[in-house]
């Protein structure tokens, strides 16, 4: 037999953060109250002396017995169809009335007849304290809790259980109102785990923004401003030497331009590395023929490029998502993969841009792949980063690896809106609306 856990009773507030009672829920508990608890009626009074006991016919004539128990039938029927348990308990536990969705919430067969149900039966022992304490507070005022039910083979359920005293003159008796609320317990669950990503990420971003203006200050002192101070005294020098004789003055001023040369190179590569003014000049084909071209002097790796032909231009933050996916791939396998050897293809078909990077090198490990594959998030903002990026332009992010190398597959929509089933969709909101047959505009 299923056992439920009670998780915590404790009294309702005037108000849950502000919502309102469900107007389903204070039926059942009207209904309930009517069906279980109501007291029958009082036999109608003595007559009058002198009355005379001849009705006449405008007078109400009582419901007959049959009538009763139709309305019985039509509202046990309502109630069995509510998507919301509902029952009536003695604080001992025993159960007077419960509808199909409230046994079925405590995993109680609902071939048995509820009356008469011990609710300790269906409760863990461990729990029995709490909810006989629940029950006993119930009596006096309204109680929230909430209730695990945990089935063989199956996750546990979440059950949100509301309390209350019902008032019949017939002894203490409480009302429950069950609704399962597994669902939105996941969900919060995971929007905390998104925000605790989301937390990470963002701390991880500033630590690596911080990181690179050191790397990027310290290039250009030790490299730059190097280079600018030879060429400032060189310079000097130059000044202080025209006047004396077997000076070669035009040596001396080509050796100063050619050091000019190399720090304008310097500053154009580190500039053009930051933001490639080519992505928005010409496209997404002509920045990564002149970034692939500047990686293979400077890593020694041979990188073979293919663009598919007449690619047309995409929208700028997409195109900037694309360079980035190239520029951390073609990163990482100068890094980790040992590959002298590297693939990148660029495509459209079907209203979908794809770029793959691929390696022949040693491949990512099995646990570090996993850790990939769901989004962990110790790994660093490179390959993170990427996949959301392109999760907000609607594209995702694929990575494969075995022995023999790695693979990186970004895929884009080349319109605005997303991907499903290898087939690129336009947002909703650029879809036409459908009219029905026969539809008429209403002013």
């Amino acid at each position: 037999m299923n056992r439920g856990e009670l998780i915590s009773c404790y009294p309702r507030p005037k108000a849950l953060l502000g919502i309102r009672p469900y107007s389903l829920r204070f039926t059942a508990e009207v209904i309930i109250w009517r069906l279980t608890i109501l007291p029958k009626k009082a036999k109608s009074k003595r007559e009058r002396p002198g009355q005379s006991k001849a009705r006449s016919a405008n007078t109400a004539v009582a419901p007959s017995s049959s009538s009763k128990d139709y309305d019985a039938r039509v509202l046990l029927e309502l109630l069995d169809g509510l998507h919301v348990g509902v029952a009536n308990v003695l604080p001992s536990g025993k159960v007077l009335y419960a509808n199909s969705r409230f046994l079925e919430s405590l995993g109680i067969p609902q071939r048995r007849d509820p009356f008469g149900i011990q609710l300790n039966d269906y409760v863990a022992p461990s729990c029995w304290e709490a909810m006989y304490s629940a029950l006993g507070r119930a009596v006096q005022m309204p109680v929230e809790g909430e209730f695990q039910v945990a089935a063989v083979g199956e996750n546990p359920r979440t059950i949100r259980l509301s309390l209350g005293p019902v008032c019949t003159g017939q002894g203490p008796t409480v009302r429950i109102v069950a609704t399962e609320v597994t669902e939105i317990v996941e969900t919060n669950r995971a929007l905390q785990e998104t925000e605790a990503s989301l937390r990470s990420l963002s701390a991880r971003i500033l630590q690596l923004q911080d990181q690179e203006r050191r790397r990027i200050a310290r290039d250009l002192h030790d490299t730059t401003g190097q280079e600018l101070a030879v060429i400032v005294m060189s310079l000097k020098h130059l000044s202080n030497s025209l006047d004396q004789p077997g000076f070669d003055a035009r040596k001396a001023i080509l050796d100063v331009s050619e050091l000019a040369r190399q720090v304008n190179d310097e500053i154009r590569t580190l500039s053009y590395l930051l933001h490639p003014p080519l992505l928005d000049e010409f496209g997404l084909g002509s920045a990564l023929k002149w970034y692939v071209e500047g990686f293979n002097k400077r890593s020694g790796i041979d990188v073979a490029l293919e663009v598919s032909e007449r690619l047309p231009r995409f929208a700028s933050d997409k195109e900037m998502a694309l360079f980035r996916v190239v520029q951390e791939s073609l990163t990482n396998v100068m890094r980790h993969s040992g590959s002298r050897k590297a693939w990148i293809r660029v495509t459209q078909n079907r209203g979908i841009v794809q770029v793959g990077v691929e390696d022949e090198g040693s491949g990512i490990d099995a646990a570090i792949l996993a850790r990939l594959t769901c989004g962990a998030k110790a790994l660093g903002v490179g390959i993170p980063g990427l996949r959301e990026r392109l999760r907000q332009l609607g594209g995702r992010l694929e990575i494969s690896s075995s022995s023999g190398g790695t693979r990186l597959v970004a895929v884009l929509p080349a319109e605005s809106g997303t991907i499903s089933d290898g087939v690129a969709h336009p947002p909703r909101e650029s879809r036409p609306p459908r009219r029905r047959a026969g539809a008429r505009n209403l002013r």
